[in-house]
């Protein structure tokens, strides 16, 4: 995944064409608040995250061939 983009309520997370795996949101304390199998066939993925209250939440990505997380902060 790439750069994550957070815009009114909405998290776009870009990613290779045709990738698929399990994408999860976490908050501070490791609690799991979302978890979803994605598979990206623009290129990107649109996930609505408006439920979230402000805080530190890590966004991770899981394939067959990799994990990466990406922390984002949302303030409102």
């Amino acid at each position: 995944i790439a750069p994550i983009c957070y815009l009114a309520g909405r998290l776009k997370i870009e990613m290779d064409k045709g990738t698929s795996g399990t994408l999860q949101i976490t908050n501070s304390r490791g609690q799991l608040l979302y978890t979803n199998s994605i598979e990206s066939k623009r290129g990107f993925q649109t996930i609505d995250i408006s439920n979230l209250a402000s805080g530190i939440y890590f966004v991770s990505f899981l394939s067959d061939s990799q994990m990466q997380t990406e922390k984002i902060i949302i303030s409102e």
